[in-house]
């Protein structure tokens, strides 16, 4: 079993350049669903005209956005290019200004989750992503994406020191704050960031 704390993972997964993590989303696809929730204005600020667009981390953290609703919309592009499983995006796309006003706010993870999940019924995966962009911190540690790889990945154990055996999607919103936990005490243990360890337990995390 692959051990973080050991080479060569300890000096590679500092060296991770999580910022420059890249998703590309297509224009064609997403214009005529926003449009038919009325966001054709959306599309237009984000696509500019071109055929695709590319989104990193870095632009979904940092940048400087006119409005919360564009940076809800490009991190719904962002976690989901071709669009949710079941169609569930376009109860996004109509509940978007309550998302944009909810993905902001201070609260502890149970009320951040359940006021966001009551919102065209959300789940984890989606919350916990709205949750990393808009930075916020729950019982003193930043939030991170968990969605059905990572759960499988920190349940299986594949990686010391990460274990979480008893984790599975039907009561991740309870270990969330124990996954954050144990994932930050990994990235400090090899002076990485738990963003970095994060990626790199999504990309590469089932292949050793």
């Amino acid at each position: 079993m692959p051990d973080l704390r050991e080479q060569p993972w300890n000096s590679l997964v500092p060296l991770i350049p999580f910022a420059d993590h890249c998703v590309s989303a297509e224009g064609a696809f997403w214009h005529p669903k926003l449009q038919r929730a009325g966001l054709a204005d959306q599309h237009d600020a984000i696509f500019h005209g071109e055929a695709t667009v590319q989104l990193t981390r870095w632009r979904l953290l940092d940048f400087t956005y006119p409005n919360p609703e564009q940076k809800c919309l490009e991190i719904l592009l962002w976690g989901y290019p071709t669009g949710m499983q079941g169609q569930q995006h376009l109860a996004y796309l109509r509940n978007l200004g309550q998302i944009a006003a909810a993905a902001g706010v201070n609260a502890t993870w149970r009320e951040y989750y359940d006021g966001l999940n009551a919102l065209g019924n959300l789940g984890i995966s989606t919350i916990t992503k709205l949750a990393y962009f808009f930075q916020r911190s729950f019982d003193g540690f930043k939030s991170l994406i968990l969605d059905q790889k990572m759960i499988s990945i920190m349940a299986e154990g594949r990686w010391e020191p990460l274990h979480m055996p008893a984790l599975q999607y039907n009561n991740a919103v309870g270990q969330y704050v124990g996954y954050v936990k144990q994932i930050h005490m990994a990235a400090e243990v090899i002076h990485a960031t738990p963003d970095q360890v994060e990626l790199f337990l999504f990309s590469w995390g089932k292949s050793f």
